[in-house]
């Protein structure tokens, strides 16, 4: 088995050139197995025993003696994730298989049409809204999913995708969980323990079958109030079966109804969404095939809905379909055991080995389907399936036999009606971002591809894993990968971040242009987790981000700024006064970075929410969890859509949300009891102008909702603060190291302000400082990469970006460009800075440390406020100097800060 994943892990590892020939890539070890030793060959799968079968008679004997060559039991994982009809053996089977084909019948599964019309008239629609100037970009997968599951719900169980979509993401769950299972190391038994993966599975089927009785008991209840509802759909079939007698092979249990509901809302949408999208990305390669099928489907229907026997007229799109099933079965190997010695051809089987059926080598045979086996060509069904294989039962995309699929119908109408729906509107092509990589987890589907996400953050970790030589040149260690490439490919190269190409944008003109053009060239979205770290302006979009920054410009204008010079000074002054107690005979060695930490955030709670520190401590630890987590989630392996689900890190972070959610609100309500009481607050700050926002009318542009508020909170809160410490404690290393800028720096402290308190007027002439401070923003910027999308077309100068590539832009590497700021670039030398930042910039818009445009931070002038001040008094009373223990290790995670601390030897004046 270690080998067998090991070789399976290999082959998807990354994206094959486009070709139909996929059966290497989703069976390595059995295709090894077969070119080395034969076709009937055998391998140990952990302690049984796997015989290859590739005679298709010998295949048709298999299937055909369902009782002899059964499916495998017992199987806990298989009947957790899938269950029903497909596990169910003997006279289990017999029973449920009886009961559930009336509800497979023709002309049952006729009237499905109008529901399935319904589900495919809402893609088109989502699909329609989505292009714009004709054409559009779009990842068809997620949409097909959703479609699938949409007409399942619809055809099946008078349902809609939303009101089940709870059931489909248990599913999911537990078929990720089960195939990560899969691929671990085997310990004998332990899937019958509840720990680990076994544990989760089993609750995750707990909560499953509370939604399924959920849906059997709305049901019953719309019968008992004389609702209309389908009686001829699958539910009321099973429904019925619980009235009828089970001894007599016609009838039910509860337990069995919502074993067979699991079932069929899980296999019932799977399969149809991979014949689906294949069908589609097919279509998409072979134009030729499309327009055909598309004339078809015109002449056919014209551009008016379908009906059943117009559906059984689309003769090209069937033999299209077949096709698809033929070079990509839902099912590529096919599994049976037996339980007693066997007799198959002229093979003697002993008990309990295992059958395997590899059905996709059997459908590229040259031998059986011809010289193109491995093309793509629907012509060969023109005269049947049989005529096709030339008489050999090799065609089994849904098995064969008495356990062939019982859905296979309802399948192939779904995916006919959703297909010439689909040529009725658009015009399909692979786009050049196309990776193709089709991936076998239980089912065949489009793999979610880590691209070049292993190797980035394989080398990352290899960056910060030891300090490096006190240098300002830190872009090799922060953006390491970025690094290697700008190195190896030039300033506009790319990687595969995941299936996301990252293109590099080093041209400080195409960075302005960019940041300036905030809606064509837009945050990345969805994000569910900068969402929930992060939250509020720094991820709204479109409306919703214009009518909140015109309400919290309110807040940031400089008359309001001015009015928390005196919050600041009382924040800056406890921190002097710890420091002060912790200095012995004159001198003491402390890491400066924790109270640094704690000052920003006393800072940000003071000036922004009339609280302190100690008030808001839970809220800061939250959001520390909180961004740990997310990024243990970015650099663990990538599971598709897994972010969106509550299981592991994705739902202790749901977890820590809703409980810095209610800890936000604790802050706001005490606002509004002190406000009722007549007590003296703020009414300049920022959470009084959030509050008078929830007065104000949102339709109207200058109103907020209380969760929006809230929204805005958790992000002043955590960002608010991070800014503000790394660029205080980067600038007291700066600072440490250079003693010449220090005592200029102080200088001009006692200068300006001797030993007395500040004022606005007197923070304004410490010009020195505020070199000091753009100088240090400039080597160690807070956010050394920025980050945008495209979600069109879009002409960047000279360049031609499609939609949804997403574009980077390295600050750091801006920042330390010789041929902008000079052969010093790497140094740290304030005084280039001395006749402003356009002058040291040579006139070239490169320094950026607050974003820029539109969106540049809100918060950037609050900031620079909040370091001179603390910057000033440090400097009024202490003497800074580098520890021999101080280890220079800057670290990227979500903004820069010190890796191992900030150890300085402080000296009181």
């Amino acid at each position: 088995m270690k080998e067998y994943f090991s070789i399976a892990q290999a082959a998807n590892s990354k994206p094959i050139n486009f070709s139909h020939d996929i059966g290497a890539r989703l069976l390595p070890y059995e295709h090894r197995i077969f070119e080395k030793h034969g076709e009937n060959s055998f391998v140990w799968f952990g302690a049984k025993p796997r015989l290859n079968i590739m005679d298709p008679v010998l295949v048709k004997e298999i299937l055909f003696k369902q009782e002899e060559f059964h499916k495998v039991y017992p199987d806990p994982v298989a009947d957790l994730v899938v269950g029903g009809l497909s596990t169910a053996h003997a006279e289990t089977w017999s029973r449920h298989r009886k009961i559930l084909n009336a509800a497979f019948n023709v002309e049952k599964l006729k009237g499905t049409l109008p529901v399935l019309h319904l589900s495919c008239k809402d893609t088109i629609s989502k699909w329609k809204g989505l292009v714009s100037a004709g054409t559009s970009e779009i990842d068809v997968w997620p949409y097909i999913e959703i479609l699938a599951r949409d007409m399942i719900s619809r055809a099946a169980f008078g349902s809609f995708y939303g009101e089940g979509r709870r059931i489909f993401q248990l599913h999911e769950m537990q078929a990720d969980l089960a195939f990560q299972f899969m691929g671990s190391s085997y310990i004998p038994w332990s899937r019958h323990f509840k720990f680990g993966a076994n544990k989760k599975m089993k609750e995750l089927n707990k909560e499953m079958i509370g939604q399924l009785t959920g849906i059997i008991k709305k049901r019953e209840k719309a019968l008992e109030m004389g609702h209309k509802v389908n009686t001829d759909d699958l539910l009321s079939v099973l429904m019925d079966a619980t009235k009828k007698d089970i001894q007599e092979g016609s009838g039910m249990s509860m337990e069995e109804v919502i074993d067979e509901c699991k079932f069929f809302y899980s296999a019932g949408a799977d399969s149809t969404a991979r014949l689906l999208v294949w069908t589609i990305v097919c279509l998409s390669k072979h134009g030729d095939r499309q327009s055909r099928a598309r004339e078809e489907v015109l002449q056919v229907m014209g551009d008016k809905d379908i009906d059943y026997e117009k559906l059984n007229q689309l003769k090209i799109i069937t033999m299209i379909l077949n096709e698809v099933l033929r070079l990509y079965p839902p099912a590529p190997l096919l599994l049976r055991a037996t339980s007693k010695k066997m007799k198959l051809g002229n093979l003697t089987i002993p008990a309990w080995v295992h059958l395997t059926m590899p059905v996709i080598f059997h459908n590229h045979d040259t031998e059986i389907w011809g010289e193109d086996a491995k093309e793509f060509n629907p012509q060969r069904f023109s005269e049947g399936i049989s005529n096709a294989t030339k008489g050999s039962p090799v065609f089994i995309p849904f098995s064969w036999g008495p356990r062939t699929c019982i859905g296979q119908h309802l399948a192939l109408i779904e995916a006919r009606m959703a297909v010439a729906m689909i040529l009725q509107s658009f015009c399909l092509e692979l786009s050049p971002a196309y990776l193709h990589a089709p991936e076998l987890n239980f089912l065949l589907r489009p793999q979610f591809l880590h691209g070049d996400m292993k190797e980035y953050f394989s080398i990352a970790q290899a960056a910060n894993s030891k300090p490096i030589n006190f240098s300002h040149d830190i872009g090799a260690r922060l953006l390491p990968y970025e690094h290697r490439i700008v190195e190896k490919h030039g300033k506009n190269s790319f990687v595969w971040f995941g299936a996301k190409p990252r293109l590099n944008i080093m041209d400080p003109m195409l960075v302005k242009e960019i940041l300036f053009k905030h809606e064509e060239f837009h945050k990345v979205y969805p994000d569910p987790i900068a969402d929930l770290v992060v939250g509020g302006l720094s991820t709204t979009h479109a409306e919703t981000w214009t009518r909140r920054r015109k309400i919290l410009n309110v807040a940031f204008n400089v008359e309001k700024l001015k009015g928390t010079l005196p919050v600041l000074y009382l924040s800056c002054k406890d921190t002097v006064s710890k420091w002060k107690g912790l200095v012995s005979a004159g001198t003491t060695e402390i890491d400066v970075w924790p109270y640094i930490e704690i000052l920003a955030r006393d800072m940000i709670s003071r000036a922004a929410f009339g609280s302190f520190y100690e008030e808001g401590r839970r809220i800061f630890q939250l959001h520390d969890m909180q961004a740990d987590l997310a990024f243990q989630v970015m650099v663990s392996s990538y599971i598709p859509w897994s972010r969106h689900f509550k299981f592991g890190a994705n739902k202790k972070m749901k977890e820590l949300n809703k409980e810095m959610t209610g800890q936000l609100t604790r802050i706001i309500k005490k606002r509004e009891k002190a406000l009722k009481m007549g007590q003296k607050v703020n009414t300049d700050d920022l959470l009084s102008v959030l509050m008078d926002a929830t007065k104000k009318d949102i339709q109207e542009g200058s109103g907020m909702s209380m969760e929006e508020v809230i929204d805005e909170c958790k992000l002043f809160y955590s960002a608010g603060a991070d800014s503000t410490a790394r660029l205080l404690v980067w600038t007291i290393v700066c600072l440490s190291k250079h003693g010449d800028w220090q005592s200029r720096a102080r200088e001009e402290v006692f200068q300006v302000m001797g030993d007395k308190d500040i004022d606005c007027e007197k923070l304004n002439q410490l010009k020195i400082i505020t070199m000091i401070l753009n100088e240090v923003l400039r080597l160690y910027p807070p956010s050394a990469l920025l980050l945008r999308a495209t979600s069109k077309k879009m002409k960047l100068g000279n360049l031609t970006i499609p939609a949804w590539v997403h574009l980077t832009m390295p600050v750091i590497f801006h920042n330390h460009d010789s041929e902008i700021w000079g052969e010093d670039a790497k140094e740290f030398n304030p005084q280039r800075l001395s006749e402003g930042i356009s002058n040291a910039t040579k006139g070239s818009p490169v320094f950026i440390p607050f974003s820029w445009g539109p969106r540049t931070c809100i918060g950037q002038h609050l900031v620079l406020i909040e370091a001179r001040i603390a910057i000033a008094m440090i400097l009024q009373s202490f003497s800074l100097e580098l520890s021999p223990s101080y280890l220079h290790a800057p670290e990227l995670t979500f903004l820069l800060k010190p890796q191992y601390g900030a150890k300085i030897i402080l000296q009181e004046l």
